[in-house]
């Protein structure tokens, strides 16, 4: 009885050793130092963020140039460019899809600002009219006031013959 409770407290310590690591400050690569594992254990998956950074560093020097352009011309560029170095499925024809809409939005701008400086030529127009018709009325309104004053002059003389 005495060897089975020996038999369970030397499992019993293993467990805990087990579950606590023996360098807990160790990382992967210095535990792989200390310790033999095999080689697959210590390859790791590569991050997208890292894959993005080095896959980035290896374009060319005058993309971010072209990227900050305002230019779409230099953005299809670009695109291009990297579906000739990473070819994807389905990708020359969706960005082909892509600059097509973007033609037929900018032709649709373009014939809304066309539609625009003729309205604005039709309003200039129309103020033109109003300003000529306010000034017309005007000069309605002075030949008017012109002819009473006289036919006021003109019976204030006939008051003054009549009481004469």
């Amino acid at each position: 009885m005495s060897d089975l409770l020996n038999y369970l407290q030397s499992i019993a310590a293993t467990s805990e050793k087990l579950l606590e690591p023996e360098n807990p400050n160790a990382a992967r690569f210095t535990d792989a130092v200390l310790h033999t594992h095999a080689i697959t254990d210590l390859i790791r998956d590569t991050q997208k963020e890292e894959l993005i950074a080095a896959e980035f560093k290896s374009l060319p020097k005058d993309w971010s140039e072209r990227l900050a352009s305002e230019n779409p011309a230099d953005y299809v560029a670009c695109i291009e460019e990297l579906l000739d170095i990473y070819p994807m499925q389905g990708g020359r024809e969706y960005l082909e899809t892509l600059v097509e809409k973007y033609n037929l939005h900018m032709s649709g701008i373009e014939n809304l600002e066309n539609v625009l400086l003729e309205q604005k030529e039709q309003l200039q127009q129309l103020e033109k009219r109003q300003t000529d018709q306010v000034s017309a009325r005007e000069n309605i309104l002075q030949r008017e006031t012109s002819e009473i004053q006289r036919l006021e002059r003109e019976i204030e003389k006939v008051k003054q013959l009549i009481q004469s």
